[in-house]
C-alpha cells in the first residue's frame, strides 16, 4: 500500500469526520457540510454517529496526536466554513506531507505493510510539505484578527503577535510568529512581515513557559492592557493569572516561570502590569492560534 493510499483509507476519512463535527458545532446544516466536503448528506450522517473522542483516539493509534489534530482540524474546518476550497485542499495536502515527511506513520505503516524494512526512509525524503501547517494556521489567525473593526482597541504600543508552537516545542525556534507583530494604524491595523519559526522572540519565550507545563496550550495572542477584557475574560471563567510589576525587564520571564509553578491549572490569561521599561500587557493562550484570536474577537465585540 502506497503511503498516500495508507493516508487515504485510514486517515482522511476520520480528519473529514472531525471536520463535520467542527462544523455542524458551528451551526452548519448536513446539506451545507456535504457539499463543502464533497461527500453526500448520509456519509456526513455517518460521520456525525461517530463519537468525537473516538476519532481522535483513531488518530492517536495511526501516530498523530488528538492536540495537533485538534489544531488541524480547527483550521481545515475555518477554511471550509469560508469557502476558502484550494487553501483548504493546499492545508491539507501540505499537513498530509508533512505527517508523512516525519515519520509519523511509518509504524503503522508497517504492520498493515509487512513487507516494508524497518530501515524505510522513503516518506522523510520524498514528502517535505510547501508550507508548514503552523505558519498556515498563524497566517489564518492573523488575518482574522486583522479584519476585525474593532482590532485597533487591544494593539499595545510595542505591537501585537500571535504565535503557535509546533508539538514537542522546546525552543523559541520551534514556535510559529510574526517577524514584525501586528501594529496599529489610525483605527487600522497591519501585520508586520510573515509567520515563522522563530519569528517571535519574546511571545514566543512567555508561551514557551506556559507550553512545558500545559502542551495542550499550544497558542498565544498578546494584547493591551484593558480592564474591560479582564472583567469579560472573568465573566467567562477564564483562568487568570496577574502578575507585576516587574523590577526590570530581565525580571519579566523569571516572574512568570514562578507565577505558571505555582498553578494548579493551566491558564488561559496572564494579565501582566509591566513594571520599568515595561509596557502592561494581556497574553491570552489556547490550543490554536485561532481559537485564541476567537476568544479576543469575543472580547472585541463587547467593546
Amino acid at each position: 500500500m502506497l503511503p498516500h493510499e495508507l493516508v487515504a483509507k485510514y486517515i482522511a476519512p476520520v480528519m473529514r469526520a472531525l471536520i463535520a463535527h467542527n462544523l455542524v458545532m458551528k451551526g452548519l446544516s448536513q446539506e451545507r457540510i456535504a457539499k463543502l466536503l464533497g461527500v453526500s448528506q448520509p456519509m456526513v450522517s455517518k460521520y456525525l454517529r461517530r463519537d468525537r473522542n473516538a476519532l481522535l483516539k483513531e488518530l492517536k493509534k495511526y501516530g498523530i496526536s488528538a492536540t495537533e489534530a485538534e489544531s488541524v482540524i480547527d483550521l481545515l474546518s475555518s477554511l471550509l466554513e469560508r469557502g476558502s476550497i484550494v487553501e483548504y485542499y493546499s492545508a491539507f495536502t501540505s499537513y498530509v506531507n508533512s505527517v508523512l515527511a516525519r515519520g509519523d506513520l511509518c509504524e503503522f505503516h508497517r504492520r498493515v505493510e509487512q513487507r516494508l524494512p524497518q530501515n524505510c526512509n522513503i516518506c522523510r525524503q520524498a514528502f517535505s510539505p510547501s508550507k508548514d501547517v503552523v505558519v498556515m494556521e498563524v497566517e489564518e489567525a492573523v488575518s482574522m484578527f486583522v479584519n476585525h473593526p474593532k482590532a485597533y482597541l487591544v494593539i499595545p504600543n510595542v505591537g501585537s503577535n500571535i504565535v503557535a508552537a509546533k508539538q514537542g516545542a522546546n525552543t523559541v525556534s520551534d514556535i510559529v510568529g510574526l517577524t514584525g507583530g501586528i501594529i496599529r494604524v489610525g483605527r487600522q491595523v497591519i501585520a508586520i512581515g510573515s509567520p515563522i519559526y522563530g519569528g517571535s522572540r519574546h511571545t514566543a519565550k512567555v508561551l514557551l513557559v506556559v507550553n512545558r507545563r500545559w502542551p495542550r496550550k499550544r497558542a498565544a495572542m498578546v494584547i493591551s492592557y484593558n480592564t474591560r477584557c479582564i472583567e469579560f475574560f472573568r465573566s467567562k471563567g477564564f483562568s487568570i493569572i496577574t502578575l507585576g510589576p516587574h523590577e526590570s525587564p530581565e525580571a519579566l520571564l523569571a516572574d512568570i516561570e514562578q507565577a505558571v509553578k505555582k498553578q494548579d491549572t493551566p491558564p488561559d490569561v496572564l494579565a501582566d502590569k509591566g513594571g520599568y521599561g515595561l509596557e502592561p500587557v494581556i497574553y491570552v493562550f489556547g490550543e490554536s492560534a485561532r481559537q485564541v484570536v476567537s476568544i479576543v474577537v469575543e472580547c472585541l465585540d463587547t467593546l
